[in-house]
Order: structure tokens, then sequence, then C-alpha cells
């Protein structure tokens, strides 16, 4: 996991096709040895799509992400935290390729889901443990 982390920062810094080895790399490992559909595989594959967007290559970014989306779903279930990462993802490609209503209707509905998700699972304020006064 450190290594697609690692990727993440590297692509951000702007060393684009280093990270992308090194993302490709860490996918390929996680596939061998968790299989395709393990959540570690699946976030390592939104790595890469990252990595494939920075490089300028929508098309291919936009397939990975769908194709990721579409196993999270699958595997997880529409309202999974990481599977609403990956539809957050796909509406970022649907955007770069010029799609920007179906981007929105994405973006719109990804953000209803995890809005509902935080309300069920946030503790309100006073149900909150005291911080410690020594830290």
């Amino acid at each position: 996991l450190f290594r697609s982390v690692l990727a993440h920062y590297m692509c951000a810094l702007g060393e684009h096709e280093q990270a992308y080895v090194l993302a490709a790399d860490t996918l390929a490992r996680f596939r061998h040895a968790l299989g395709n559909d393990h959540r570690d595989t699946l976030s390592s594959a939104l790595t890469l799509a990252n990595c494939i967007a920075a490089q300028g290559k929508h098309e291919q970014a936009y397939a990975l992400s769908k194709d990721t989306l579409t196993r999270f779903r699958n595997t997880y279930g529409e309202d999974d935290s990481a599977t609403l990462n990956a539809a957050f993802n796909v509406a970022k490609r649907l955007a770069e390729l010029g799609a920007y209503e179906e981007a929105c209707v994405l973006g719109e509905d990804t953000l209803t889901r995890f809005r509902r998700i935080v309300a069920m699972t946030a503790q309100p304020v006073w149900a909150q443990p005291m911080p410690s006064p020594r830290g």
C-alpha cells in the first residue's frame, strides 16, 4: 500500500512518468497477490488512473476508472466509502473528456450518497469523547 501512496504523491509533485511506472507495477503486484477485486488492488487501480490522467491520456484513465468503479460496486456495494471515491474519480474523468452533464449527474449522486452515509455514521458532538488535557 505504501508504494501506491508514494506513486500518488510522486504524481502530485509532477513526476508523472516515474509515478506511472510505480503505480502500474504496484497494481500488477496487488492483482497477483490479492486478486482483481480486493480493496487495495482497486484503490491502486485508481492511483494508476490518476497517473494516466496526469499524462493527458484521459480516455485510458476513464476506462480504468470506470472498470474500477464497476468492480467496487459489485464487490463492496453502491454506498461503500471506497466505491464513492471511485465514483468521484469517474466523474473527474468524464469532465476531463468534456462529458460535463454526465459528470455532474454522477457527481451529484455521489455527493448525495456520501452525505447520507456521513449522516448515518456521524456521532453528535455531545456523544464524542472529550480530548485529554494532556494531549
